[in-house]
């Protein structure tokens, strides 16, 4: 299993591969993380686990610092599950830059959770615009938990839309 860090090790890493599915986390890694391993190794025959602590997603004072960060089991969990590549980025390669752009989730993301966590959603639609841009491969299929329904609706139309 290769553990990568930087956009520009992953891109060389799957240039050659014919289809890749990727299974974002923010690490903390239990057996339904797992599950989503098994189910990406039928979607393409590459799997990519992310590894992102995401502090978008989180509010000002809220629990960031107090996330779990788990890497090293985590990586003896995915190596043992069958994961190809481990994409674990520090916060400057997923942002080099201040973060000035931020992605609207789409109005799905307005109920539910999304009432009770502000900025949660627009966390996940920028990371996930910025990590499906990033690795900019032909068959990538991204594996979520239907665990969370509201945030995997959002998560789909915010992939899925075209910037105008």
């Amino acid at each position: 299993m290769d553990v990568i860090h930087t956009i520009a090790q992953l891109r060389a890493r799957l240039k050659s591969e014919p289809s890749v599915a990727l299974v974002p986390t923010m690490g903390n890694l239990h057996d339904g993380h797992i599950s989503l391993v098994d189910l990406a190794k039928r979607h393409g025959r590459c799997v990519v686990t992310s590894i992102f602590v995401n502090r978008l997603q989180f509010e000002a004072g809220g629990d960031f610092d107090r996330y779990p960060r788990t890497f090293p089991t985590d990586c003896a969990k995915l190596e043992k599950a069958g994961a190809h590549v481990v994409f674990a980025p520090d916060e400057r390669e997923m942002y080099p830059t201040a973060q000035e752009i931020a992605v609207t989730p789409p109005k799905v993301a307005e109920a539910l959770e999304g009432e009770h966590r502000p900025g949660h959603f627009q966390g996940v639609a920028t990371v996930a615009r910025s990590s499906c841009s990033q690795q900019r491969s032909r068959s990538h299929r991204v594996i979520r938990t239907r665990l969370h329904n509201h945030s995997v609706a959002a998560f789909r139309r915010t992939t899925r839309a075209r910037p105008k």
